[in-house]
């Protein structure tokens, strides 16, 4: 899939910025996302344990939330320390 991917998607690219709009290629999302979601809701089995006990890990959660977010500020930010 990712060979045919990688040959298909530049020149369906190409195709829908040449005939319509560099805004077309947003616009083919959505029925691929529809697709891969509903393709994944039918065919993919459950793999939730319902005898397992855990609760979420929010100090985690929110360190890993700052930690990527700082990372993220940081890259903005550094294209501004160059000028």
């Amino acid at each position: 899939m990712t060979a045919i991917a990688s040959g298909i998607g530049p020149v369906l690219g190409g195709w829908l910025v040449e005939g319509f709009s560099w805004r077309g290629m947003f616009c083919i999302n959505l029925p691929l996302a529809a697709t891969v979601l509903l393709s994944a809701w039918r065919r993919v089995p459950e793999s939730c344990n319902e005898q397992t006990k855990g609760r979420v890990d929010w100090l985690g959660a929110t360190w890993a939330t700052l930690g990527l977010g700082g990372l993220v500020f940081g890259l903005i930010k550094s294209n501004a320390r160059l000028d």
